[in-house]
């Protein structure tokens, strides 16, 4: 009879565990919808099906905490978490050894460098250019994502050619799930749940401590939607601009 009652009792939470809770349980709603819509059109890709259960995944994590509850997901992230902190500790060791023998004059080239790996990747993801991009005390940075579909540059030496990677490009995005917004004839993602959610994914995906803080938007002209024009976000952990998961360079390589 006692472990009945325990079982229907309220869950006593606070306002700010409250908060949290609603948050992230829009998001995991958003997220499931989106699945469904797919699922039911026949139009998931595998690609998409990683992504997305890899986000609800998360969600589900952040969801446990504020509710007290310990899940499998949470421990599955918590494992992988500290499996990634005992590699972290190993490369700082290598770092150490490496910042004794590297000259001071070095540094400068290896931060501008750092910042080239996050540009290109950013490009070759076809969304467009990176800004703001500002160093902090501690290993942090601060930088703005900005969005391009159609833009090539008035120089260019192959403009037809240009513009047809640029379409083909913007068809692969458009494959993966986003949604465009067509203004003033030129192509912007729209301001919704879909693309915010595999934005972040994107994002947390390749810099495993950002946070996102400020997303840009602007009314498409002669329509009621809202355009995404950039991003603004704080990467937490400096070895997170390193390519070591496959995108873009490594310093080394520039």
């Amino acid at each position: 009879m006692d472990d009945e009652k325990a079982l229907l009792a309220k869950v006593a939470l606070t306002p700010d565990q409250k908060a949290v809770a609603i948050k992230v349980a829009k998001n995991l709603v958003h997220g499931a919808s989106y699945i469904y819509e797919m699922v039911e059109t026949d139009t998931l890709t595998v690609e998409m099906r990683d992504n997305m259960c890899s986000l609800l995944d998360h969600y589900t994590k952040e969801i446990c905490e504020p509710l007290g509850y310990a899940s499998a997901a949470a421990q599955r992230i918590e494992e992988k978490h500290s499996e990634i902190r005992k590699l972290n500790g190993k490369i700082h060791e290598l770092e150490r050894q490496l910042g004794e023998a590297a000259p001071i004059d070095t540094v400068p080239k290896l931060l501008q460098n750092l910042k080239d790996v996050v540009d290109e990747w950013w490009k070759k993801a076809g969304m467009g250019y990176i800004f703001d991009f500002q160093y902090n005390p501690y290993g942090s940075v601060n930088l703005k994502f900005s969005f391009s579909f159609d833009h090539i540059l008035s120089m260019s030496s192959t403009p037809v050619s240009d513009k047809k990677t640029k379409v083909d490009k913007r068809n692969d995005i458009e494959k993966q799930g986003y949604i465009f917004v067509v203004d003033e004839r030129e192509y912007r993602l729209m301001d919704c749940d879909t693309n915010r959610i595999l934005l972040q994914n994107l994002l947390t995906e390749r810099f495993p401590s950002i946070t996102i803080y400020y997303w840009e938007n602007r009314h498409v002209h002669k329509c009621s939607e809202f355009a995404l024009w950039g991003i603004k976000a704080v990467i937490r952990d400096i070895k997170d601009l390193m390519a070591v998961n496959g995108g873009g360079k490594t310093p080394n390589e520039y």
